[in-house]
């Protein structure tokens, strides 16, 4: 029975600490958010380049029938 009481009176402890915690949840997910947002902006902005020059020698290939 004495343990099952330990474990229930730090459940309560970590249940007073879940609010603050979730609290700082969305301010670490807005700044994840933003940095993948820019990631995939260089990203995109890499590939759209590539796929620019790729379609320009596409043009000159001739289209292969489907």
């Amino acid at each position: 029975m004495h343990p099952n009481s330990t474990t229930r009176a730090r459940g309560s402890t970590e249940g007073t600490k879940g609010p603050i915690l979730y609290n700082e949840c969305p301010r670490q997910m807005l700044k994840q958010f933003q940095y993948i947002s820019v990631q995939l902006n260089l990203f995109t902005n890499q590939h759209q380049t590539k796929l620019q020059a790729l379609s320009l020698s596409l043009k000159h290939c001739q289209p292969v029938p489907s």
